[in-house]
């Protein structure tokens, strides 16, 4: 991975952090997905000016959209955008995105 895409996955990785107050203060649903007309923008922004336009449009609409609707809508536009496969850009694991959801269970087998 080149420079310019270790800078884009940092932020990526730095922008789908999750902590459980803001889990709590969302109210998308993946299972009612509503977030395409973000995924479209984002799309439109990396096609038309690049990478980090999409990166910059999610900075903006933070303070706008609902914080859950938005992460998703970046890792929709990770899965789908070609231009985001072609730098080597991923979405990182649950586990490096929200620790707190993959904790260990005690069952005992």
């Amino acid at each position: 991975m080149n420079e310019r895409a270790e800078r884009l996955q940092a932020r990526i990785d730095a922008a789908l952090r999750e902590t459980p107050e803001e889990a709590s203060r969302t109210r998308f649903s993946a299972y009612l997905d509503d977030s395409g007309d973000l995924v479209a923008a984002m799309m439109q922004a990396a096609r038309e000016r690049g990478l980090e336009a999409a990166l910059d449009l999610f900075d903006r609409l933070r303070e706008s959209e609902d914080p859950g609707k938005l992460r998703h809508a970046l890792m929709r536009f990770l899965v789908d955008s070609p231009e985001a496969s072609e730098a080597g850009l991923r979405v990182p694991s649950l586990l490096e995105r929200a620790p707190w959801k993959a904790a260990p269970s005690n069952r005992k087998e």
